[in-house]
């Protein structure tokens, strides 16, 4: 096992997520571990109300930033609700390139407020084959997420239909 401080997948009990977080972190020092376990803010419809609500990003998972030991993986391993780290036989280290969407999204917290798109706002394709191209909102389909955004390709306008989490903020 690993001396350096590296990140691994735990999977552990879906709703159980922030219960199993702060048991590793009374097991192990603060200072030895980092644990994740990234929280989304959603709007949801309930009886023709609108309800903001929290939920867990990735239900049944945690991410784990830590020197792996013998001593430190029996010690998580002994937190209930945990059913096993991800990997063939042994714990296996998510790599840093896998990890980096994640950790640029938790980069303000693990909270990940709703996006504030509007029709007007400039955006950046964030994903896909218009990756990188800046365009402008002209419409929002809520119900069906897409977003129709205008761009200047090879010195002509086009609008193109885009689902919304391919878009983000410029």
């Amino acid at each position: 096992m690993a001396n350096e401080n590296l990140w691994y997948v735990l999977q552990v009990r879906t709703g159980k997520e922030t219960d199993i977080k702060a048991k590793i972190m009374e097991a192990i020092s603060k200072e030895a571990c980092r644990v994740l376990a990234p929280e989304r803010v959603l709007i949801e419809r309930r009886q023709g109300r609108y309800l903001q609500i929290t939920r867990i990003m990735f239900p049944g998972y945690l991410f784990l930033n830590v020197a792996l030991n013998d001593s430190i993986y029996y010690q998580i391993k002994q937190v209930p609700n945990i059913i096993r780290f991800l990997g063939t036989t042994r714990p296996t280290p998510v790599s840093n390139e896998q990890m980096q969407p994640i950790l640029r999204m938790c980069s303000l917290g693990e909270l990940i407020d709703i996006s504030k798109i509007s029709v007007g706002k400039t955006v950046e394709v964030i994903e896909g084959a218009l990756q990188g191209y800046v365009g402008n909102i002209v419409s929002i389909d809520k119900r069906k997420k897409r977003a129709r955004v205008r761009f200047q390709i090879l010195d002509e306008t086009k609008e193109i239909d885009l689902g919304i989490e391919v878009v983000g903020s410029n």
